[in-house]
């Protein structure tokens, strides 16, 4: 078992791990509760917990019914990516419900922020719009961000960023309730889309930083891939075999 620290440790800080690995605060303490015997108080419980309960059970029934609603328009449509703006107005209400002053990693806020730059990403690439090709880039810094990045570099043009800097901080990677693979996927796919805005200096920095995530965290089955979306503008998803 390998184990990479999010942050910097000063020598004599006690470390501890996740006991558990459940998206909610509910979900956790009812596994962790018979174990260590009440809450947990790390500081993703008890942030959620200062939520309220209100805005956990109105989150969960939009998770719910995004879910419920992609599935229908899979069948229906043969995609489960809604318009831009049933995806915009989802992440928003979710946003809604929790705390501005936390900054702490959000596994759902990581979904709606990726499903809402696919929905603009496609719309970008069958209507050849460079603008929401942009407004799909801040989409996916946004992902990182929820997913736990930290230090995110959000230019979107003239990225003369040493070889040796990355644009995401090496301190913090994703939490655990994250697929690393998917948001190391997400960095090749920013490069990707920063090379068809001719955004050279861009693209060659996002690619860095997925080629950096792979190493550091020990990923061999991404080479392929990430070979394939830097190298090809035709669509590419997320899908059950990547994520």
């Amino acid at each position: 078992m390998v184990i990479r620290a999010r942050e910097t440790i000063l020598a004599g800080t006690q470390i501890t791990i996740p006991y558990d690995y459940e998206l909610t605060w509910v979900s956790r303490a009812r596994n962790l509760t018979p174990i260590i015997g009440g809450p947990c108080d790390c500081v993703m419980c008890v942030s959620e917990r200062a939520d309220g309960e209100n805005a956990y059970r109105l989150r969960q029934k939009l998770i719910e019914d995004t879910e419920t609603a992609r599935l229908d328009n899979g069948r229906s449509a043969g995609s489960t990516i809604f318009d831009i703006k049933l995806e915009q107005a989802h992440t928003k209400r979710l946003v809604s419900t929790y705390r501005t002053d936390q900054g702490l990693p959000r596994a759902p806020l990581f979904t709606a922020y990726l499903y809402t730059m696919q929905s603009m990403d496609q719309d970008a690439t069958e209507l050849n719009r460079p603008d929401l090709l942009k407004h799909s880039i801040r989409m996916g810094f946004e992902a990182l961000k929820a997913a736990g990045f930290t230090n995110i570099d959000t230019k979107l043009t003239g990225n003369t960023l040493s070889s040796r800097v990355l644009p995401v901080s090496k301190e913090c990677v994703a939490t655990c309730l994250v697929d690393i693979n998917t948001c190391i996927v997400l960095m090749a796919h920013l490069s990707a889309s920063f090379l068809a805005l001719s955004e050279i200096g861009c693209a060659e920095s996002w690619f860095r930083a997925a080629w950096w995530g792979k190493y550091t965290l020990c990923i061999s089955s991404l080479d392929d891939w990430l070979i394939y979306i830097i190298s090809t503008r035709s669509k590419f998803w997320w899908g059950p075999g990547v994520v």
